[in-house]
C-alpha cells in the first residue's frame, strides 16, 4: 500500500495557486452577473487574487 498522501480532488479544497486563465468558480460566477462595464474589473480581481499582474 502507498503511504504518499494524495490530495483530495474536492472542491472545498481548491489547490493553493490556480494556473493563471482559469478562473474560480465564483469569480466567474460574480463575472456573469455583473453588468458588462464591470466585468473587466472582475476578472482583473481574479487575476489579482491568483497572484498574477493585471493586464494594462
Amino acid at each position: 500500500m502507498p503511504t504518499e498522501t494524495a490530495t483530495p480532488t474536492s472542491t472545498t479544497a481548491p489547490p493553493s495557486r490556480e494556473p493563471l486563465g482559469e478562473i474560480p468558480d465564483f469569480i466567474q460566477k460574480l463575472v456573469e452577473q455583473a453588468p458588462p462595464l464591470s466585468q473587466e474589473r472582475y476578472q482583473r480581481i481574479a487575476v489579482i487574487l491568483q497572484g498574477g499582474r493585471p493586464r494594462g
